[in-house]
């Protein structure tokens, strides 16, 4: 990847943008890293977004094209052009 791809892409990038429009939650339980109904608004960036999980390392929501019904996506707050280039924290959340 050249610098111009490091310094364009991520501002982009869907799921960098989704995870900026939802802050993470540091809380040590995973049940507060779920956004409440005040912090769950769909309507925070477009196209719209409903996130069900937002931590320190991934941020989870639903697909705007599902394949079925309750099809997640999860994606690491950082932007990461492979899978391959995950690892560590991210890598045990995201799995």
């Amino acid at each position: 990847m050249n610098e111009l791809d490091q310094d364009h892409y991520p501002q982009s990038c869907p799921f960098c943008s989704i995870a900026s429009a939802y802050p993470p939650n540091t809380s040590r339980s995973l049940l507060d890293c779920v956004p409440k109904d005040k912090d769950a608004d769909p309507e925070r960036i477009q196209p719209n977004a409903f996130v069900v999980l937002s931590t320190p390392n991934v941020v989870a929501f639903l697909d705007i094209l599902p394949m079925t019904s309750g099809h997640l996506l999860v994606a690491t707050r950082a932007h990461r052009k492979l899978i391959g280039d995950v690892e560590g924290a991210e890598a045990r959340e995201i799995g």
